[in-house]
Parts: structure tokens; C-alpha cells; sequence
């Protein structure tokens, strides 16, 4: 019983040392096994942190952030920087020509109303591209000061050269072929904009009801007549209707442009005369000219 019974003890006594030894080991491994768990938790998260800035091109500190930061300018709010926008935009327009403050401040304020995303914002606040924008204009209008023109219609700035030779090309074939198409553009640069074939019809109607009166010598001296805010045909229309409740007879201011009779051929007088008599209830129409 003594012999069997010491082995017995022996195994446990080894048994026991061994189990204090893993366990001792066990401990001594658990502070660098921590340490390597921070570790590759920190690197996880620099991994997805340089995961995130990929995703939205930022770099901190370097230029993908400051392309973030430029890119979002107009989402955030900086009064002194919006300030200092306005005033270099005052400059560059005084410098481009534009001499009445009015115009300039309309022209500084159009990104405002007219851009609706960063891109748009991009071009009516940034005096480069705005100057970029005008001079490929000018090469359309070289007798003409296009930056003079903007405050009228600034969504010009938005065309390509070919779009609007195009539209000049096709503004040629639609008006009268003594006209002075840069002249008429320049006073209405929206023509640049506008359905050319609703500009013919307006012409159209207009030399079919007055067919003695010089239609086109008329849209030379008042070129807001081929506007779509103009609205010949609908002017036309109100006529027709008081000429009906005359009895046929128009109303004596436009008699001679009827009848042919003395003053019929100067075309100043007729714009004048048909802008006031066919103007609508409660209408503000402010044409080239002051009239209507």
C-alpha cells in the first residue's frame, strides 16, 4: 500500500506544479496579449478612420481637405468671408465695364438666387470663371461690352460658345435679315436663351396685323418686343378684343398704324403706342425703351 501510494502523491505533487507553472505563465501573458489586442484595435480603427476620409476625398492637413473645405463653402455660413466674396466681385465687374452700382450689385447677388448647387455657385461667385465665361462671349459680340449685358441676363454666363453661336445662327434666319442681330442681343441678351421659333411667330403676328408698319425696323428700336415677358401675341390678343367691343374700329391711337396714315412708318411711335394700349390690368412691363 506504502510503494502504490507513493507514486500516487508524486503524480499529484507534479501534477500540481505544472498546473502552477501554465497558470503563472498564463498571467505573465496576459498583460502582452492585452497590449496586442489595443494595438490592433487602434490600428482597426486609423484603418477605418483612413477609410472614412478616403470616402470623402479628405486627407486633414493636406490638400483633398482643403479641395472638402473649398467645395463646401456654400453650405456653411462665413459672413467675413462671404463679405470679402462680395466686395472682390464688386471690383472685378467695375473692372469688366459695369459703371452703375446698381447693376453690379444685381450681378453680385445673382449666385444667390439663380445657383442651386456648388457647381452653379462656383461660377457666379468665382471672378475667375466668371471672366472666363465672358470672354468666350465676347468672341460673339466684339463691338459689344458682354459684360454690360450680364446684370440683364446672367444665366448667359451658362452657355458654351457653340451653344450660343448656334442660337445666334438661328436668330439670323429668324428676324428680319436687315436686322442687327449683335445690337438686338446686347439690349436683350436673353434672345440667347429664348425659343427662337416663338421669336418668328411674335414677328409674324405682328407684321400680319400691321402690315403698312416696318416690323423690323420696330424690333430694332424696341427689342424687348421679341421677349417672351413681352408677350406680343397675347398683347395682340387683348387688341382684337377691344378692336370687337369698338365695333370694328381700333382705338384711335392706333388707328394710323391701320390705316397707314401720317406717322405709321416711324417705328419708335408704334412701339410706344401698341406697348401702352395693349399693356394688361396691373401690369409692370418696363420695356428697352421705358415705355409699356
Amino acid at each position: 500500500m506504502t510503494s502504490s501510494a507513493t507514486p500516487l502523491c508524486a503524480s499529484r505533487a507534479v501534477s500540481g506544479a505544472s498546473a502552477s507553472t501554465s497558470f503563472a505563465r498564463a498571467r505573465s501573458l496576459r498583460p502582452r496579449r492585452a497590449a496586442r489586442i489595443r494595438a490592433s484595435a487602434s490600428a482597426a480603427d486609423d484603418a477605418a478612420d483612413a477609410a472614412d476620409a478616403d470616402d470623402v476625398g479628405v486627407r486633414v492637413g493636406g490638400s483633398h481637405f482643403d479641395r472638402l473645405v473649398e467645395r463646401q463653402a456654400g453650405k456653411y455660413a462665413s459672413p467675413l468671408r462671404e463679405d470679402e466674396t462680395s466686395a472682390a466681385l464688386d471690383a472685378f465687374w467695375a473692372s469688366r465695364g459695369v459703371r452703375e452700382q446698381a447693376y453690379r450689385a444685381r450681378l453680385v447677388n445673382m449666385g444667390t438666387s439663380l445657383a442651386s448647387n456648388v457647381a452653379e455657385r462656383d461660377l457666379y461667385r468665382n471672378p475667375d470663371r466668371i471672366g472666363h465665361s465672358l470672354d468666350r462671349l465676347q468672341r460673339l459680340f466684339p463691338k459689344v461690352n458682354v459684360a454690360d449685358m450680364m446684370w440683364k441676363e446672367p444665366e448667359v454666363l451658362r452657355l458654351t460658345l457653340r451653344d450660343a453661336a448656334a442660337q445666334m445662327t438661328a436668330l439670323r434666319f429668324a428676324l428680319p435679315p436687315d436686322a442687327d442681330l449683335p445690337k438686338l442681343v446686347s439690349a436683350q441678351p436673353g434672345l440667347l436663351l429664348a425659343d427662337v421659333r416663338a421669336v418668328g411667330d411674335a414677328l409674324k403676328a405682328l407684321a400680319e396685323e400691321f402690315p403698312r408698319v416696318d416690323v423690323g425696323k420696330v424690333v430694332q428700336t424696341e427689342p424687348s418686343l421679341l421677349t417672351e415677358s413681352c408677350d406680343v401675341l397675347g398683347r395682340l390678343k387683348r387688341l382684337r378684343r377691344v378692336v370687337e367691343t369698338r365695333g370694328g374700329v381700333p382705338p384711335p391711337s392706333m388707328a394710323i398704324f391701320y390705316d397707314g396714315g401720317p406717322g405709321c412708318s416711324n417705328p419708335t411711335l408704334f412701339a410706344k403706342v401698341f406697348l401702352e394700349e395693349t399693356r394688361g390690368d396691373g401690369e409692370a412691363y418696363e420695356s428697352d425703351t421705358a415705355w409699356g
